[in-house]
């Protein structure tokens, strides 16, 4: 089997991960999580900077058993970090935040799509990442979809991979919603799109490669489901 490729994170994810992963360490099995989110878009695409690590598992014992030493890694986080930083856990999620740095967070998720992560490892935890695929899926469905998220950056990645990678890349993703599903995320990005409903930009994108994307990521997204789902009003 070849050895896996060697992909490191953009330079701040990948400053955050150096200080906290001696800390996770000691906490985590790290042969059981991957590395999704941004900072791997980001890894690959060089589409804007990243300042977040988000670790998930399909194992919800990896992410129980942090959250049960949640006292004992406030302690260790707090050594190796000072005091500026803030630990919180729940038993399927949970996340350090290094004030001014950025945050790293773990969750227990299904896979939305049936494709594997890839060859590809972070150096300094040797951690896989995740595939494109699932991590649009994710941004899509998940956060979007059934966590009501507005994040601009997510809106972005999602816009950009249409844009620059071919629309194919969130097909995996699109196939989870369903027809009913899809035409009531089609309507939340109407309404964000006429300015109904606000987009989140309380953590902003940092030197986008295409700055023009971010005002015309909702538009992008929304003409892309409208011609998968057409919206209702085409309906009738």
């Amino acid at each position: 089997m070849p050895k896996p490729k060697e992909v490191p994170l953009p330079e701040n994810s990948a400053a955050i991960l150096e200080q906290i992963a001696p800390v996770l360490d000691q906490f985590l099995d790290f042969n059981n999580f991957v590395i999704g989110g941004g900072s791997v878009l980001a890894a690959r695409w060089h589409h804007r900077r990243s300042f977040d690590v988000d670790l998930f598992t399909t194992e919800s014992e990896g992410t129980m058993a942090i959250h049960q030493q949640a006292e004992l890694l406030r302690a260790a986080v707090g050594r190796r970090c000072g005091d500026c930083v803030s630990v919180s856990t729940t038993p399927r999620h949970g996340e350090i935040v290094l004030e001014a740095r950025g945050i790293v967070e773990w969750a227990f998720v299904q896979r939305l799509t049936q494709r594997p992560p890839v060859q590809e490892v972070e150096p300094i935890t040797g951690m896989q990442l995740d595939c494109t695929e699932e991590i649009l899926a994710h941004k899509l469905y998940s956060r979007m979809y059934l966590h009501g998220g507005r994040a601009i950056r997510d809106l972005y990645d999602l816009a950009w991979a249409i844009e620059h990678h071919g629309p194919e890349s969130l097909t995996s993703g699109v196939r989870f919603f369903g027809s009913d599903n899809g035409k009531a995320m089609l309507a939340v990005l109407g309404e964000m799109r006429d300015g109904f409903l606000a987009v989140d930009n309380s953590r902003p994108i940092v030197d986008p490669a295409d700055p023009s994307l971010e005002k015309r990521a909702v538009s992008v997204l929304h003409a892309y489901l409208g011609g998968i789902w057409p919206p209702l009003s085409r309906e009738r």
